[in-house]
């Protein structure tokens, strides 16, 4: 959060409506992070960032995010087949591949020391989080535990439990 609104807001003493809104943000975070064979339908990732971003803005406590408001920005000041490209081309170029190396490779391993080596503790930690909450890999996921959007979709899980907020 931005200096404006430092505090923390939690997840389960919201009211319904801005739980759904927030869990409508994990998802859209999936879909960005996660695609069928690398393809993403871009325009349809486009219009759903549109109203999911907007409607973070209406949560108690989360008005003067710096990110939603960058994102809103981003979305109404760039002519929508100009975006869509562009944001295809830097999701390539930061996530996936580009002269330099993937400047911010999804998988949370690489991120855990200097050798930024997959399947490190990060990915064993994240196999038995699964395991523990009855979830498991389906054999043509073919990704690390640690993946982005794995670690996103555990989040989308604990969010629908009615238990989570004590943890």
């Amino acid at each position: 959060m931005n200096q404006k609104n430092s505090g923390s807001v939690s997840f389960f003493s919201l009211e319904e409506e801005d739980r759904a809104r927030i869990k409508q943000a994990v998802s859209l975070l999936i879909m960005i992070f996660w695609g069928q064979g690398g393809q993403k339908d871009w325009i349809d990732l486009v219009r759903k960032s549109r109203d999911t971003w907007k409607s973070l803005d209406k949560i108690p406590g989360m008005e003067h995010l710096d990110i939603v408001h960058s994102v809103q920005d981003l979305l109404r000041s760039n002519p929508h087949e100009k975006l869509i490209k562009d944001l295809e081309s830097e999701f390539v170029r930061i996530f996936i591949n580009t002269r330099g190396g993937v400047s911010a490779p999804l998988y949370h391993s690489c991120y855990h020391d200097d050798q930024n080596l997959l399947m490190n503790k990060p990915a064993q930690e994240m196999s038995r989080l699964l395991e523990n909450a009855g979830m498991e890999l389906g054999p043509d996921i073919g990704e690390p535990p640690d993946h982005l959007s794995i670690e996103l979709e555990y989040l989308f899980f604990l969010l629908n439990q009615p238990h989570a907020h004590t943890d």
